[in-house]
């Protein structure tokens, strides 16, 4: 792993901040959530060496992860209330910088991110930030919270880092990606883009390979070894004479 990739990892860990808890456990009266794989999944960097831009998405399922995993447990009630407020948007946590002959690192300014910023869903609808006048008063105190959170823990970086809102639906009010469903939507930024493949199988339990047993990824369809179709994990075995030559 890189020192970039390093660094990434560091910023993303305000999510344990703002989980309060020592261990991220999936919960079974939830959703299937990968605890180890959900950083890891949302997030998109640049493989520039000298560029240091990260786009990680914060769709309504990681939220729900984070207002569950660890500590007590939030009312229903009080979680959905929560949810319903960032429901209509996708958010992005952005950052733009690059590293100078002598290591310095250098940060976009929020306008200067925002003026290039933008969400292409793969019929090829293109979706800009929200100005701050369009965001609910409660979805902006989270953010507000979060980058004073960034701010203070993680130094130079988590004050580079921006929040953005994008439209979570199209004209026709149909919601373009979910981590469970089949999709994909394109980042970009500036001159860079960053492609994200949908489903994630951070968000779905592992599938079973028909041939050997082994657990792979829940977001594939076939077994990358054998070409078998996978299986949901639990369901019945198949015949000898199901089972590939």
């Amino acid at each position: 792993m890189s020192h970039f990739q390093r660094t990434c990892h560091r910023v993303l860990a305000f999510a344990l901040i703002l989980a309060v808890t020592t261990g991220l456990p999936a919960l079974a009266s939830e959703p299937y959530v990968d605890p180890q794989r959900v950083f890891v999944d949302l997030q998109q960097q640049s493989a520039d060496p000298e560029s240091l831009a990260l786009v990680f998405w914060m769709p309504e399922e990681f939220w729900r992860f984070i207002m569950t995993a660890g500590g007590p447990a939030m009312p229903e009630e009080q979680l959905q209330e929560a949810l319903g407020v960032l429901h209509p948007y996708m958010i992005f946590a952005v950052i733009d910088g690059t590293i100078g002959p002598f290591g310095g690192m250098t940060f976009a300014e929020d306008a200067a991110i925002r003026s290039t910023f933008e969400v292409v869903d793969r019929e090829g609808k293109q979706y800009r930030p929200l100005p701050p006048a369009d965001i609910a008063p409660d979805a902006q105190n989270l953010i507000t919270m979060m980058k004073s959170i960034m701010a203070a823990n993680m130094g130079q970086m988590g004050a580079g880092m921006h929040f953005l809102f994008v439209p979570a639906t199209d004209a026709d009010g149909k919601r373009f990606a979910a981590v469970r469903e089949e999709g994909a939507f394109t980042v970009k930024l500036g001159k860079q883009s960053f492609d994200f493949r949908l489903p994630l199988g951070a968000f779905l339990p592992p599938k079973t390979c028909p041939v050997d047993g082994e657990s792979l990824d829940g977001a594939w369809k076939y077994c990358p070894y054998h070409g078998s179709e996978l299986k949901a994990q639990g369901s019945p075995e198949p015949s000898e004479s199901e089972k590939p030559e």
